[in-house]
């Protein structure tokens, strides 16, 4: 097992990351876990960085140490701590209140816009709708919450006569006419199977208006 601390210098600008890893193959790859320094080579490419093995430990207590050593905490570093096994002890108290009150001043400035700006609320809302729609399209695990979540709920209840009512009403008128999907068309068959064609089209030969039904039984032609 190799105990070593490396260097990570970004060729575009100077700047450099100092960590330690411990590992079986000194040509692993690795290529640091500082969130800056991904961030970076996200950015610049990981073709325009440069890693350097600074010094080899005899141990993993003597690799933090060393690193803790090295470590520099300045504009040119892309290092969050002084080195060691982890934590944010590089970070102070004077950091985290800054940053809590930048959040409670965004959250407080957007709450307003959103009470007193319509404009905004819409866009906003249109937003946030489009953002669960692409979401719930493309991410199977999320759509899956959703689906259980609403079959959940919705398990042993049912609608109260007052809300069927209510929906009865807010849909009628809705589908009738050139609102409804179906409109100008109408159902053909040939005995083994049923399609749709515009009401416009000519009906093919060895073919009929209506449809077979599933069970059997002949139905009428559906007109819209």
């Amino acid at each position: 097992m190799f105990y070593l601390v490396y260097k990570i210098t970004n060729k575009c600008n100077g700047k450099f990351y100092i960590g330690a890893h411990k590992t079986k193959n000194i040509d692993d790859g690795y290529m640091g876990s500082g969130k800056y320094l991904k961030n970076a080579i996200k950015k610049y490419g990981i073709e325009n960085f440069e890693k350097t093995i600074l010094c080899f430990c005899s141990s993993q207590k003597e690799m933090y140490e060393k690193e803790s050593e090295l470590v520099e905490l300045s504009e040119q570093s892309y290092n969050l701590k002084k080195g060691g096994q982890g934590g944010w002890d590089h970070i102070g108290k004077d950091h985290w209140i800054h940053q809590s009150e930048h959040s409670y001043r965004m959250i407080g400035a957007r709450t307003s816009k959103l009470k007193n700006d319509e404009n905004y609320k819409k866009i906003f809302s249109e937003k946030v709708s489009n953002g669960l729609k692409r979401k719930y399209e493309t991410d199977e695990v999320f759509k899956k919450s959703i689906v259980d979540r609403i079959t959940k709920v919705w398990i042993g209840k049912k609608h109260k006569d007052e809300t069927k009512l209510k929906m009865s009403v807010s849909a009628k008128g809705k589908h009738d006419g050139e609102k409804n999907s179906q409109y100008g068309s109408m159902w053909i068959t040939n005995e083994k199977e049923n399609k749709k064609i515009k009401k416009t089209d000519s009906i093919p030969s060895g073919w009929r208006k209506g449809r077979v039904m599933e069970s059997g039984q002949d139905g009428n032609a559906a007109d819209c």
